[in-house]
């Protein structure tokens, strides 16, 4: 039910959900991500801004839409 999307992320604005999702714990309820590519040069970066580290903390309902070349 589209009505019940709060966060829609696409492609770099998927990226930065994960980090927005962890973070506000009670703003959003839902939201899909869409093209949320993992970069291999995140691997380099320190944990306390590398995206991927949020993700877990995203408690709320999400889908997560990626295509093979994604």
């Amino acid at each position: 039910d589209k009505t019940k999307i709060e966060f829609l992320g696409i492609s770099n604005g998927a990226n930065l959900g994960l980090l927005t999702l962890g973070v506000e714990q009670q703003r959003y309820h839902s939201a899909v991500l869409v093209g949320a590519g993992v970069d291999r040069e995140w691997k380099n970066w320190i944990p306390e801004a590398n995206y991927i580290n949020f993700a877990p903390h995203a408690k709320l309902p999400k889908l997560i839409v990626n295509g093979r070349y994604d």
